[in-house]
C-alpha cells in the first residue's frame, strides 16, 4: 500500500506505508469529515525563507571578507535546498581556515583582524538551515475527532517519515512520564484517545527510538501499555535521491492532502 502526499501544486510525495490498516482507517475518516486538506504550521516557510536570506548573505559577507584580504578562494552555490551544497559549503569553510596567506594562514589573520565572529557567521547560518529542514513539519487541519479503535502501544517514539502527531487536551503517558507525574496525580492523560487533525512530514532519516527499562518499568509498575507520542503511517525509501526535490515541494506549498493506492 502507498500514501500519497499530493500537494496544492500537484506534486506528490509517495510513502510506503508502514500500517494499512491504521494508514486506511485515518484517511478514510478524515475523508468522511471533509477534513483532508492539512496547513503547514504558519511560520515554517517564512522561518525556512529568512535563514535561507541569512545564509546567502553570510556567503557574500564571507566571500568580501576573502577577498579584502586578498585570496582567490570563494564560495559559491546552485541550490541552498540541496545538502549536497550545504556539505560542500560546510566542508569548505572548514578547510579555508588553513589557506596560506601573507603573514599566515586565514584562520590566524581573521583572528588578528578581529574578523573571525563575522566569519563563523556562515557556518552558524548552514546549521540553522539544516536545524529547520530536518526537523518534522508540522501539518493541521480544521477541527475533527475521529475514534481510536487501536491499542496504545501502536504510539512510538520513533523519527518516521510520515506519522500522525499528537493536538490533543492533555498529556501523552509518556509525556506525563517526563514530566515527574511519577504517580499519575493529576488526571490530564490522554494518550490519543481519539485521532485528531495533525500529521508530521519528516524528510530525514526514519530512526528507531527504543523506550527506556526506566520507562518500561514505570508502565508495568502503573499498570499502563508501554507508549510514545506518535504513530507512524509511512516511509520513504528512495529519500537520499529526491531530498532536495521534496524539500522544494514542501517549500512551495501551503496544503497536502492524503491518499493511498
Amino acid at each position: 500500500m502507498i500514501i500519497n502526499a499530493v500537494f496544492a501544486s500537484g506534486d506528490k510525495i509517495q510513502f510506503e506505508v508502514i500500517n494499512s490498516e491504521i494508514a486506511k482507517y485515518y484517511i478514510d475518516n478524515l475523508n468522511i469529515q471533509n477534513k483532508n486538506k492539512f496547513r503547514i504550521k504558519s511560520n515554517w516557510i517564512d522561518l525556512c525563507t529568512s535563514r535561507l536570506q541569512n545564509l546567502e548573505k553570510c556567503i557574500a559577507d564571507s566571500n568580501d571578507i576573502l577577498s579584502s584580504l586578498g585570496t582567490n578562494f570563494n564560495f559559491s552555490y546552485q541550490k541552498l535546498l540541496d545538502q549536497s551544497d550545504l556539505n560542500r559549503l560546510h566542508y569548505e569553510w572548514v578547510i579555508s581556515h588553513s589557506l596560506p596567506l601573507k603573514n599566515g594562514n586565514l584562520n590566524n589573520i581573521l583572528y588578528n583582524k578581529n574578523l573571525i565572529d563575522d566569519y563563523n557567521q556562515l557556518n552558524i547560518a548552514i546549521h540553522k538551515i539544516e536545524s529547520v529542514l530536518f526537523k518534522p513539519i508540522k501539518y493541521t487541519t480544521d477541527w475533527c475527532s475521529i475514534n481510536n479503535p487501536f491499542p496504545k502501544t501502536i504510539l512510538t517514539n520513533n523519527f518516521q517519515n510520515l506519522q500522525i502527531g499528537f493536538n490533543h487536551l492533555g498529556r501523552t503517558l509518556f509525556n506525563k512520564y517526563e514530566t515527574f507525574d511519577n504517580d499519575l496525580e493529576y488526571n490530564d492523560e490522554n494518550t490519543f484517545d481519539k485521532l485528531h487533525n495533525c500529521i508530521y512530514i519528516h524528510l530525514a532519516k526514519p530512526k528507531q527510538v527504543p523506550f527506556s527499562d526506566e520507562y518500561v518499568s514505570w508502565c508495568k509498575k502503573m499498570n499502563k501499555p508501554v507508549s510514545g507520542e506518535y504513530i507512524d503511517i509511512g516511509t520513504l525509501t528512495n529519500l537520499s535521491k529526491k531530498l532536495t526535490y521534496y524539500r522544494e515541494i514542501i517549500y512551495n506549498n501551503q496544503y497536502v492532502k492524503l491518499m493511498y493506492e
